[in-house]
């Protein structure tokens, strides 16, 4: 077909056609193996067929939606502002030359819709953002049922109402994102290719859902919905990054949840194989640092292995050099390099460390919005900056700004947020005076969404300093709401190794539950209740003697570790949430009202 071409002059429509065709099939192959000489040619021919056809004629108006498309791959993958503006170009030129009552207008609002919310996650314009979901919504009403595009089109709205949330933190987006999320999933064939990408859109919204509001069932459903995705991807295929990204953020996340080591591994050697796959110039890259720095500061925090937290500060660097000066991302790097920093000097003790931490706080703290929901995590990680150096200088302009970051970040939290326990944690520490540590204290305590092991945490510190001033009976309850969380940190879906860790954290808590009950006069039973609910753990927890490797030797001898072990995790959660059910319904039978009372459930 090429040699045809070359044959024919550009006047000729059957040249025309022929580079059109051609075109489509080069774009198609670059999408497939992500050859970058394919989509040069494909966008060379596309522009002389825009160069030598008249606005007038069809082939110019789809060339020029074509040719959006193209630049906006190209700047996906070299990352050249230029590609994207002539990508928003075409795409509204290609839709200002379509008639209102032309089939084809729904692809150019859903392509330019795609365009613009790719340039405001560059940018970071809100205007780009509201407009993306306009082009999106434009085309549902008019769309039937049974249209090829409705998928896509429920797809990007899904996208554009998730990046929304994360943008302004409104709650509302956010079920809306789910919504389209799970309609474009349903709208699409099981064995159609985009199918892939919806199970990925999916799980993404979920898993934001899950930062926001903090219940595990989301976390697992989207892991399942990405593990499901990467499976189906073959492994030749470009889009098989992105696939090892989104499961690799999950397991990280449900590490910081539940504490399993494995979960945490798994989402490092994800990370690991993402970065190697990808190439040195490829604009993702800063992403694939900044997310593999995390998974080994936090192996850090764990383990404490210091080659660790030294790959997480060289990877969080690169991070940081490799992201443009405009970008909107690059508060958020500066931030999370700042936080490596620090602990290192907790480690190590160089002050050089923790003054570059600040300075780098400082910095993303001026460039994030005063109404970027993100900004009172930067709040909170400057404020924890200040702190550390009033507990190592002992100046008091740093406990004073310590304590007003960590104010703000309480303050910017929406209610029911799961890290506001861990903010009102941060502020009590800078405050001097008892009582205003115990109010910050005890308002974690009572953050409801926040990890258990955070609320009790808190009311540990809240009831020390109850005990302090004498009032006894005040600790004793609250040291009896701690030990009724204790059931709540749900040990079944941990292995092991990772079961003993967390309860390394538990420990004496049961017993000064109950010395705590007699000071505060209370019956030598209540005490007892309170010993025995430790024991009752403690019991299940060596019951429970079937380890997670048994089971992947077990069950899966012949598959690869990461899988298999991902695989035991959800069974996990199947049968927890199973079991749950049963106990639920036992009470419901006469005789059995009594059974397992709730402080007994989830041990």
């Amino acid at each position: 077909m090429e040699r045809a071409i070359e044959k024919c002059l550009l006047a000729n429509p059957i040249r025309v056609d022929m580079l059109r065709s051609l075109s489509l099939m080069l774009f198609a192959r670059f999408k497939r193996l992500g050859d970058m000489n394919d989509l040069e040619l494909a966008v060379g021919m596309d522009e002389e067929i825009v160069r030598g056809t008249s606005p007038r004629n069809p082939n110019h108006i789809d060339v020029l939606g074509d040719l959006g498309r193209m630049f906006m791959r190209r700047f996906e993958q070299i990352g050249d502002i230029e590609d994207l503006q002539k990508a928003i170009g075409h795409g509204e030129e290609a839709l200002a030359a379509t008639p209102q009552d032309d089939p084809g207008r729904a692809v150019r609002h859903l392509n330019l819709g795609a365009i613009l919310l790719t340039r405001f996650g560059r940018i970071g314009d809100l205007c780009d953002l509201q407009k993306s979901i306009e082009h999106s919504e434009a085309p549902l009403a008019a769309a039937p049922r049974d249209s090829p595009h409705l998928a896509n089109v429920q797809s990007n709205l899904g996208t554009g109402f998730t990046r929304r949330f994360e943008r302004i933190g409104e709650i509302r987006d956010l079920e809306k994102a789910i919504e389209y999320s799970r309609d474009a999933l349903a709208s699409t064939p099981p064995d159609h290719p985009h199918r892939t990408g919806m199970h990925n859109n999916l799980g993404a919204s979920l898993a934001t859902r899950f930062r926001r509001i903090g219940e595990l069932e989301d976390l697992q459903n989207a892991i399942k919905h990405c593990e499901h995705a990467l499976a189906t991807t073959p492994h030749d295929h470009p889009d098989r990054l992105s696939g090892q990204t989104n499961p690799g953020t999950f397991l990280s996340l449900r590490f910081e949840h539940m504490g399993e080591l494995d979960d945490l591994e798994n989402s490092i050697n994800h990370g690991e194989n993402a970065l190697v796959a990808t190439s040195q110039d490829d604009p993702q890259r800063a992403l694939l640092y900044s997310n593999l720095a995390s998974r080994l500061s936090m192996k850090f925090e764990r383990t404490g292995d210091l080659d660790s937290l030294q790959k997480s500060i060289k990877y969080s660097e690169e991070a940081l050099n490799t992201t443009p000066h405009d970008h909107p991302g690059r508060a958020a790097r500066k931030s999370s390099l700042g936080g490596m920093l620090a602990r290192r000097f907790r480690r190590t003790g160089d002050i050089d460390d923790l003054l570059i931490a600040i300075k780098h706080s400082e910095e993303a703290l001026a460039a994030t919005p005063q109404d970027h929901p993100g900004r009172a995590t930067v709040c909170n990680n400057l404020g924890a900056k200040f702190f550390i150096r009033f507990e190592r200088m002992g100046g008091l302009g740093d406990l004073q700004n310590a304590v007003m970051h960590s104010a703000e970040a309480v303050d910017a939290a929406p209610l029911g947020h799961p890290e506001l326990g861990r903010r009102h944690t941060n502020l009590g520490l800078g405050f001097s005076r008892k009582f205003e540590r115990l109010r910050q204290y005890q308002q974690a305590c009572d953050c409801h969404t926040s990890p258990p092991r955070d609320r009790i945490s808190a009311g540990r510190k809240a009831a020390s300093i109850l005990f302090s001033t004498g009032r006894f009976h005040e600790s004793s309850t609250l040291l009896e709401r701690a030990v009724g969380l204790m059931p709540s940190v749900n040990l079944r879906l941990l292995n092991r190794d990772d079961q003993q860790h967390i309860l390394s954290d538990l420990e004496g808590l049961s017993s000064a539950a109950a010395s705590m009950a007699l000071c505060a006069g209370r019956e030598a039973h209540h005490s007892l209740q309170h010993l025995e609910l430790g024991r009752g753990i403690i019991m299940g927890f060596t019951i429970d003697s079937i380890s997670a490797f048994s089971e992947l030797e077990m069950d899966h001898h012949f598959e690869r570790p990461n899988q298999a072990q991902n695989r035991v995790g959800s069974r996990r959660w199947d049968g927890v949430q199973e079991m749950d059910v049963i106990l639920d319904r036992i009470p419901t039978f006469p005789g059995y009202c009594g059974f397992c009372s709730h402080h007994l459930r989830r041990i």
